[in-house]
């Protein structure tokens, strides 16, 4: 955000807050994807030891 003059008005700075808020929740909902996809990851592991017979 980028202001000519010095005057900042309150929906300037609501309006920026929103678009932050929305970048993070955007983020959250990735980081969470990649957390179950890990997840699934060490389950499909986990499962393959298993299998093998091997302790962890």
């Amino acid at each position: 955000m980028q202001m000519d003059d010095a005057t900042v008005t309150w929906e300037t700075l609501c309006g920026a807050a929103d678009e932050n808020r929305l970048r993070l929740v955007a983020y959250a909902h990735q980081l969470r994807e990649r957390i179950d996809a890990l997840r699934a990851q060490v389950d499909e592991l986990r499962q393959r030891i298993a299998d093998s017979g091997d302790d962890l």
